[in-house]
């Protein structure tokens, strides 16, 4: 059920003509139109029963969260692990909240988002907060209805994680002789996102120009010829082609809210996303298999798949770019139809008529 809320709410954050985002400080407002009416009672219930479940259980806010190097039971893994399952958590009861007016789901949002922002410290390690995406969201969802002291409070997170991330915080000098470091791998592409969400769910111009600057930077630098990732040939793993191209589709969507095109942007090798994603096309329709990790460059890799870790061994499964290519069906709706057979057993989606909408005009700038 992650999966269905939070395309959903990328629906919601990103493709709904009414969406109008502004969260600078004092004023954390969004403007669109739901109507339940648009949806089956069987969806409705789905994700009403998801967020009734919620109404009484407490959060799991955290000061300090840390997964990335780490594997289950070594350090705050396990804690962290727990503590983020919050933020789709809180997504589901944003979109209840928009759908119902039910207090009771707004009351429970508030008081989550609060117990996050008054105790989280950022560590400006991407990968540790990437998974803060459906927290932004859900904060944006909810605009004004939350509580005057969560929105001023959400705006300093959101300016404080664009901020430090442009500056440079949380970045390792390495060696010119290192051909792949985390300035340009997936951990670079993650940045972009938080970056692109933030600008986005700020209304902020001039952020959202460093953060275009960043995305076009970093296609330059992690897009190869042939149309693959700087990742792939690191790691040999298309696991880690997932994980490099899902934040920069995020990062597109956030600058479609923002009337502006990522999407067609080329490296000077005429390499753009929609490149990178039509190359995995092959291995997603099971035309082509892939033995995960042979030849990584990354001990860190060894060792989880020493320890068992799920999918470290073995072939790709292709059904783990589902979310991928829904994301990206919302740029360009040719995917829908392999994001469908990638997730045909899932319950009933909630975002499937978005993906059968008529591809838009593509804005250029």
């Amino acid at each position: 059920m992650k999966i269905t809320f939070f395309i959903c709410a990328i629906y919601v954050f990103f493709c709904c003509p009414q969406i109008c985002f502004c969260m600078n400080t004092g004023s954390l407002g969004l403007a669109f139109d739901l109507d339940k009416n648009d949806y089956s009672n069987i969806e409705l219930s789905l994700l009403l029963n998801s967020a009734d479940k919620l109404v009484n259980q407490k959060c799991h806010a955290i000061s300090i969260l840390h997964t990335e190097g780490l594997v289950p039971h070594q350090g705050i893994y396990d804690e962290s692990l727990v503590a983020q399952r919050d933020f789709p958590d809180i997504l589901t009861l944003a979109l209840a909240w928009k759908f119902t007016n039910d207090r009771r789901y707004l009351s429970v949002a508030n008081r989550w988002i609060g117990s996050w922002v008054k105790i989280y410290v950022p560590n400006f390690d991407p990968l540790d907060e990437s998974n803060f995406d459906t927290f932004i969201f859900a904060c944006v969802i909810l605009g004004d209805s939350l509580s005057e002291e969560n929105r001023d409070m959400c705006s300093k997170l959101f300016y404080t994680w664009a901020n430090g991330y442009l500056d440079g915080k949380g970045r390792r000098d390495y060696p010119e002789t290192y051909k792949v470091t985390s300035n340009n791998n997936n951990w670079e592409s993650h940045r972009v996102k938080i970056v692109a969400l933030c600008s986005a769910a700020l209304n902020d111009q001039a952020l959202f120009s460093k953060a275009k600057m960043m995305y076009i930077n970093q296609i330059e630098q992690n897009f190869l010829p042939d149309s693959s990732t700087l990742d792939y040939w690191d790691r040999d793993a298309l696991h880690y082609v997932t994980y490099d191209l899902q934040p920069l589709v995020v990062a597109c969507l956030a600058a479609y809210s923002m009337n502006s095109d990522w999407f067609d942007i080329e490296n000077l090798k005429g390499i753009g996303l929609r490149n990178t994603l039509d190359w995995l096309v092959p291995y997603a329709n099971e035309e082509k298999r892939h033995l995960e990790f042979a030849k990584t460059h990354a001990k860190f890799d060894l060792f989880r798949k020493s320890v068992g870790m799920n999918g470290f061994q073995g072939y790709w499964e292709p059904n783990t770019s589902n979310e991928l290519f829904w994301m990206a069906s919302f740029l360009d709706s040719k995917w829908a139809g392999l994001a469908s057979r990638l997730d045909e057993k899932a319950p009933v989606r909630i975002w499937v008529r978005f993906c059968k909408r008529s591809q838009k005009e593509h804005i250029r700038n």
